[in-house]
């Protein structure tokens, strides 16, 4: 038996995974960052199909970026980075979050990375330490403070661009709208 605690994640084969888990976790630092990013799409998705933003496909397109970027993909710098991207990737496709001409040239890096992969040299060392404390945890998309006011800002802007006649109280209606948003799915 050992003697610190491990992940008690099941892989897809019925496995558990059993990596020395991180600090005060359950999962270990691949699979505790795996779950943050899936709860990272599912709030994306949620906050998408609000009453706030469903049916308002520019301001939906217009969180991709700043959703994407949440998923902290990893340099493709050995295997399991490259599984990480790859993931993300597909898990994105599927979710609408990146465009087919993103995702294309996503694949094609990914591809050009595992061709490159033999050409690699980042071994960890047998003795190596491991990491128990995640040092850049993987933090929901929308935390940092007044998300919620840019959010309804830009879909403001949106509607001045569309020629939509939009006043304060509408600006402060919206804003307050996204805070409920956001909440909800939180």
């Amino acid at each position: 038996m050992t003697q610190y605690p491990t992940c008690t994640y099941i892989k897809t084969n019925g496995a558990i995974c059993e990596s020395p888990a991180m600090k005060d976790n359950e999962l270990c630092y691949y699979h505790g960052r795996d779950k943050m990013r899936v709860a990272n799409f599912l709030q994306a998705r949620a906050c998408k199909c609000d009453d706030y933003m469903n049916g308002f496909k520019q301001l939906q397109e217009s969180v991709n970026p700043e959703f994407m970027e949440s998923l902290d993909i990893p340099a493709l710098d050995d295997g399991v980075s490259i599984q990480v991207a790859l993931t993300n990737v597909v898990r994105a496709i599927c979710s609408d979050h990146i465009t087919d001409k993103k995702a294309g040239l996503a694949l094609y890096g990914i591809q050009l990375a595992v061709s490159n992969l033999p050409n690699m040299q980042l071994a960890v060392a047998e003795n190596a330490n491991l990491a128990m404390e995640d040092p850049k945890p993987i933090y929901p998309f929308w935390d940092a403070p007044g998300y919620e006011a840019h959010l309804a800002k830009r879909g403001m802007r949106m509607l001045r661009q569309a020629d939509i006649k939009v006043t304060r109280a509408d600006e402060r209606e919206e804003r307050e709208k996204m805070e409920r948003t956001l909440k909800n799915v939180r």
